[in-house]
């Protein structure tokens, strides 16, 4: 095997690595940020009127948490990406379509989940704050969320079958 070849192949998947870590570590950041501008709302507001529409305090602020913590999952999703990839470079059989396997890997599940951080935040920000308005929205909101995180999760899959199918 040529070595020029080799180096190229090794560039790639790195490249690739870092692009899963990069990108979804991104998305889990602005989708925090997004839903914690939700959480910071709500609870400026109970504050001042520690009550919601139907006379029931608020006093479970920590189940508004769960959009940062599904944004976190994000991040360990591309972690999982970057640990396969970075383990696999090292082969001595590591050839240049498995570089490019992995490079765009590492780009489909960043992507994917710099997208679904995104809309993590919006959904959450919005849904933190309707659900503190009214507790009826929060098992719909709660849904929301399960198809905003599974853009990640299905860019996770396509990502490792791309990294096994690749010769």
């Amino acid at each position: 095997m040529d070595p020029t070849s080799q180096s190229y192949a090794v560039f790639y998947g790195l490249a690739g690595a870092a692009s899963a870590l990069i990108l979804s570590g991104a998305g889990a950041a602005v989708g925090t940020a997004k839903a914690c501008r939700g959480i910071a709302k709500v609870s400026e507001g109970t504050n001042a009127k520690n009550v919601n529409d139907s006379g029931k305090k608020h006093d479970g602020l920590l189940k508004y948490m769960i959009p940062v913590v599904m944004c976190g999952v994000l991040a360990i999703y591309g972690l999982i990406y970057s640990v396969i990839v970075s383990s696999s470079v090292v082969s001595p059989t590591y050839s240049t379509s498995q570089g490019y396997g992995n490079f765009f890997g590492g780009l489909a599940v960043g992507f994917c989940c710099l997208v679904s951080g995104i809309a993590i935040g919006v959904c959450g920000e919005a849904g933190i704050i309707a659900s503190a308005r009214n507790s009826k929205f929060f098992t719909l909101v709660i849904l929301v969320l399960i198809f905003c995180e599974s853009l990640g999760l299905y860019g996770l899959i396509f990502s490792l079958l791309a990294n096994s199918l690749a010769f």
